[in-house]
């Protein structure tokens, strides 16, 4: 991906920066592994430094994508719905 001079995305990662997930909802994804016998290869407070470290690198790429991908929620409910929407400016025709 080609980046541009004035990208919010950093070239290198800021070992300091905070990241939006906590740890406290870390553990508790943690925990939700272990109730369905998923293999943990480290202890979550060993893997935490490292864990923020790599996602500091990808979190405000990774949420700006999701955020562009996901349909608005009036078209979301009509695609949960299985039936397409009608056009936000036009109403229905």
């Amino acid at each position: 991906m080609r980046r541009r001079r004035d990208s919010a995305y950093p070239d290198e990662p800021d070992p300091g920066a905070a990241i939006t997930l906590s740890y406290q909802e870390t553990l508790d994804a943690v925990a939700k592994l272990h109730e369905v016998d998923f293999p943990i290869g480290c202890d979550p407070a060993d893997a935490w430094p490292d864990f923020v470290g790599w996602r500091v690198s990808y979190e405000l790429a990774a949420y700006t994508v999701a955020y562009a991908s996901m349909p608005c929620q009036r078209c979301g409910r009509a695609y949960a719905a299985g039936r397409a929407a009608a056009p936000a400016t036009g109403g229905a025709r």
